[in-house]
Formats: structure tokens, C-alpha cells, sequence
């Protein structure tokens, strides 16, 4: 009962916190509203869920969320949250938003050019469970969905065909509030020992430490070689789904980005400074290049005592701090020792937060949480969460390039911090080992450089032109030309996942981080140190209710 109510307490807390993130995400997020326009193409894989669904789970839902209304209220009497605009989360990014034209891609072959699998295997005709959200379930229509969705179902028929099982897809919704719902009724049904499927898209936001810790997935190291290079290579599941000395992941996925800066080249160009690309490729972009240039770009034209143009701002209250320490490769938690550690008393954490409350109270040169004033060409820089805000950028008509965080004074290279996406197998997989291997061999649809496969590739650059993600004539475009997506390309094989996202009373959506860390810390009330004291046992604390 005591383990049960302590699960109970966790969910509610994290299902808290992702609902805040779906809703901040419906702000204008360009991901949601193409998943919400593809949700209506698969209405059998939504029906395949519904009839799916076992009797227990209602009522588990149902206590769930009694819990969930009781801790929301109870944390909302207690600690009162500044209600922050609309902001783009941080999700991977999704390459592949816009059809230019629908062509018949039925030629394109499926090749599997790695083998996982080295003895025969034969499921004898079972049924497997595949569920993830709408645009990332694998799809037979290439004119309509991602192409390595479709390579995907393509080579998941003949893997049906090779190994003899059959595929049922469950259509777990858009993402945010639904894939949170479903990720929930995973671990209530897992644990009261119903199967609702074998294999599911997941996160590490909720992978770690909730679904570990409730034995609702596999570890999977005894199935697959992390250390082949064709699985090592793709940082997503090589690194993002490896938690306290184990893997969790594996799946199709294998480019993300995480928290990126943006910059006005009109405003960097009037004030006489050099291109900011420049000094990415000659990797001078680091802290005293961004402080020098939020100083030379904070302006009072008019000697009025009012700022007319600052040097920098952020897309929410959490993003400059979680953006100052991942730009130095640092979360605030250790996990290194197969433990969880706090660390924001680390010399490494403690440069970060000072850099920030320098940037706020002594140069002065932050309007802080006010990305609207940048999309308006106020504002020289920005740190954002994901790729996709520079779409609303730039179809604003500002001048807006897309850069990495810059290098912190503890790192050698930039930085692609965040959460990963990849796909886990539930502890109530009836053949764990065999299936584990059949979808890694048939997911891996990029090459030991972790470019496209020949079969993606192919129905990629017959889908998309060339120039497809910086074009003028792509409206929903990220950049604004080659060099620019190139560098960000680049960020793709340098994944890190900040692992402190997923815990409940942690996670940068929450009330305490808020008011604990990133309130007194912007509104100077309170010095780095002082900080650092008042978090310290409370949020080891919250890291030891999950150490091994």
C-alpha cells in the first residue's frame, strides 16, 4: 500500500506537470497543430486503442486523477505560480512538416543492410503491440506522412512476414496531455498485471525515473550491443535512453534538439558586429562573446533612461537558467555514479548560475521571459526550447538566425542537452528478446554516420527539394539558408539528456523549481549561495525517493 500510494503521489505530480507543458505548447507550437491535422487520417488506429482497452483501466484512471486534482489544488494553495505566456517546448524536432507535392513513392525498396539478429526467429503468428502518438506511429501513406514514418511500416511488413507475427498499431492521440494519459494507464494497468502493449514511444521526461522505478519496462542490454557503432552512433537511444548503468530504448528516431539561441543579423550587422555564424564555425561563440554582445546590443537611443533594445531575452521564466546550464553541459544532478546526486553546488553549476544572475543584475542587458519583444525586432538574441519557434520568427518578417547554445567555460564543443524520444518494451512483453531484436534490427533506418538509410533517403529527397528547410518558399521553414541548417544539422550527434526532467518536483515546469531556484535568483533576492542552501536537502531528497 505505502509503494502504491508513493506511485499514486508520483503520477499525479508528473501528470501535473506534462498537462502544463501541453497546454504552454498549444500556444503555437507548429508540431501540435500537424499532429492534430493528422490525428483524423488514422481513425482505426484510434479504434484499435478504444477496443484495446481493458475494463480495469477506468477505474485506475479514475483514482489517478482524483489524486492528480487533489495535488494540483493543494500545490496551487500553497505555492502560487507566475503564470508564464506561451512559450515553444522543447520536443525533438520533427524535419519533415510540409508536403510541396504528392507523388507515388511505391518504388522506393526496403532495405535492412544491419543484422541484429543472428539465430532464426519465428513468433508463430502472435499479435504485437505497437503504440506510440499520431506522427510518430509508422504510416503507409508517403504523400501524406513523415518519410521515416513510412520507410518504418514498410519495413516493419516485411519484418511481419520474415519473423511471422502481425502488427497492431494503437494510436495513443496528439502529444501533451493524451500520450501523458496513455503513458500513465501504461504503468496503472503494468502493475496490476494487465498487457496493453508491448512496445510504446516514450520519453525520458517520463521514462526516468517513473517507469524504471515501477518496473513498467525492460532493461534491454541483455537483448541488444549498445556498442555496435550503428546503435552507438544514434546518441537518441545510445546515450538518451541509458539511465543509472542500463538502456531502455531503442526505435527509429535519431535526431533531436534541444534548447537554441536565435539572433537578429539585422540589429548584429547595425551595430558593426560580425556575423554570430561566423564565430560559431570558428567555435568562438562561447560565454564572453554572448556578454559582449548583449552589452554592444542593449540600447537607450534617446538618453530617456528606458532600454530601447536589449541585448537578450528568453522564451519563459525556466529557459535562461536550464539554457546558461546546459550550455556548460551541466543539469544541476550527477548521474554518473549510478546514482542520482544533487549538483547545483557543483563549481561547474555554480559558474552557471552566477553568469545568469550577472547577465540580469550587473550588465543588465536581460528583458527577461519576453520572447514576443524579439519576434517584434527589439530584442538582439534569444534562448528558446526546440527548433521550431524560429518558424514563427521568421514568418513574422524578422531577420532570425538559429545558432547553438554558446559554449560554457567547462565544455570544448556545443551542446544538444534535452529530453529523447525513443521506444521501450514493457515489462509485460510476452517475448521480450525476440522482440526487441526484430524492431531494432528493422528500426534502424540511418547508417553508421547516422545519415539517412539508401531507402529513406530516397523517398526523402523525392518528397522534399533540396533546399526544402531554409527556402523563402517553404513558409514553414526553420532557417534561412544551407550554412545556418548545416551547423544545426551538426547538433543532431551531439545528444546529452538532462535527466532531471522527469522528476516529480524538479522538473522545469514546476512550481518549486520556480519559486525555489529561478524567482530569487532573477528578482535578486537572494545570491547564488543562498540558493543553493535552501534547495539543497529538499531536491536530493527528491532524487533519493528513486535511487537504487
Amino acid at each position: 500500500m505505502k509503494n502504491r500510494n508513493k506511485l499514486l503521489r508520483a503520477m499525479s505530480m508528473v501528470l501535473a506537470v506534462f498537462m502544463l507543458a501541453a497546454l504552454v505548447a498549444a500556444g503555437g507550437c507548429q508540431k501540435e497543430d500537424d499532429e492534430s491535422a493528422t490525428a483524423t487520417a488514422a481513425p482505426s488506429m484510434t479504434a484499435a486503442k478504444t477496443t484495446a482497452k481493458p475494463t480495469a483501466t477506468a477505474a485506475a484512471k479514475t483514482t489517478a486523477a482524483t489524486a492528480v486534482s487533489a495535488t494540483t489544488a493543494a500545490a496551487a494553495d500553497a505555492t502560487p505560480v507566475q503564470e508564464e505566456p506561451a512559450e515553444v517546448t522543447e520536443e525533438v524536432s520533427d524535419e519533415y512538416e510540409e508536403v510541396f507535392e504528392e507523388q507515388d513513392f511505391s518504388d522506393v525498396e526496403v532495405e535492412i543492410e544491419h543484422k541484429i539478429i543472428e539465430q532464426p526467429i519465428d513468433l508463430g503468428g502472435m499479435t504485437v503491440i505497437f503504440s506510440a502518438g499520431t506522427t510518430n506511429l509508422p504510416q503507409s501513406d508517403a504523400a501524406a506522412f513523415a518519410p521515416d514514418n513510412v520507410i518504418a511500416y514498410r519495413r516493419i511488413e516485411e519484418a511481419e512476414k520474415k519473423y511471422n507475427f502481425k502488427i497492431e498499431y494503437i494510436d495513443t492521440g496528439s502529444t501533451g496531455t493524451n500520450s501523458t494519459k496513455y503513458n500513465n494507464e501504461l504503468m496503472t494497468n503494468t502493475l496490476a498485471g494487465i498487457r496493453i502493449t508491448d512496445i510504446f514511444m516514450t520519453s525520458s521526461n517520463f521514462t526516468f525515473p517513473l517507469l524504471v522505478y515501477n518496473k513498467a519496462i525492460l532493461p534491454l542490454d541483455d537483448y541488444i550491443d549498445y556498442d555496435m557503432p550503428i546503435i552507438n552512433v544514434n546518441k537518441m537511444i545510445g546515450e538518451g535512453s541509458y539511465y543509472l548503468g542500463k538502456h531502455y530504448g531503442t526505435g527509429f528516431k535519431y535526431y533531436y534538439l534541444g534548447y537554441l539561441m536565435h539572433y537578429n543579423r539585422d540589429i548584429i550587422g547595425k551595430e558593426g558586429l560580425t556575423d554570430i555564424l561566423d564565430l560559431v564555425e570558428n567555435k568562438t561563440w562561447n560565454w564572453s562573446a554572448l556578454m559582449d554582445y548583449a552589452q554592444k546590443t542593449t540600447k537607450d537611443y534617446d538618453g530617456d533612461g528606458i532600454v530601447d533594445q536589449w541585448g537578450l531575452t528568453t522564451s519563459g521564466q525556466v529557459t535562461l537558467m536550464y539554457g546558461i546550464l546546459r550550455s556548460n553541459g551541466q543539469t544541476g544532478a550527477d548521474f554518473s555514479t549510478g546514482r542520482a546526486l544533487f549538483a547545483l553546488d557543483s563549481p561547474k553549476c555554480v559558474k552557471c548560475l552566477q553568469f545568469m544572475s550577472d547577465l540580469l543584475h550587473v550588465h543588465k542587458v536581460i528583458l527577461f521571459n519576453n520572447v514576443t519583444a524579439y519576434r517584434k525586432g527589439t530584442v538582439a538574441m534569444d534562448i528558446e526550447g526546440g527548433a521550431g519557434g524560429n518558424i514563427t520568427t521568421l514568418k513574422g518578417g524578422v531577420n532570425s538566425i538559429q545558432i547553438p547554445l554558446p559554449m560554457g567555460p567547462d565544455v570544448t564543443d556545443y551542446t544538444n542537452m534535452g529530453s529523447a524520444q525513443f521506444h521501450s518494451i514493457s515489462s509485460l512483453c510476452p517475448k521480450p528478446e525476440e522482440i526487441t531484436k526484430i524492431w531494432t534490427e528493422t528500426c534502424i533506418i540511418w547508417d553508421e554516420n547516422l545519415n539517412m538509410a539508401p531507402d529513406l533517403k530516397k523517398l526523402s529527397d523525392e518528397k522534399y527539394p533540396y533546399d526544402f528547410r531554409w527556402s523563402p518558399s517553404n513558409a514553414s521553414r526553420y532557417n534561412s539558408s544551407e550554412r545556418e541548417r548545416r551547423i544545426i544539422e551538426s547538433l543532431f550527434a551531439k545528444v546529452s539528456v538532462d535527466f532531471t526532467a522527469g522528476y516529480p518536483s524538479w522538473s522545469n515546469t514546476n512550481a518549486y523549481m520556480t519559486n525555489n531556484v529561478i524567482k530569487p535568483l532573477t528578482d535578486g533576492t537572494k545570491s547564488v549561495n543562498q540558493v543553493i542552501e535552501t534547495v539543497r536537502y529538499e531536491l536530493q531528497a527528491i532524487l533519493d525517493e528513486y535511487n537504487p
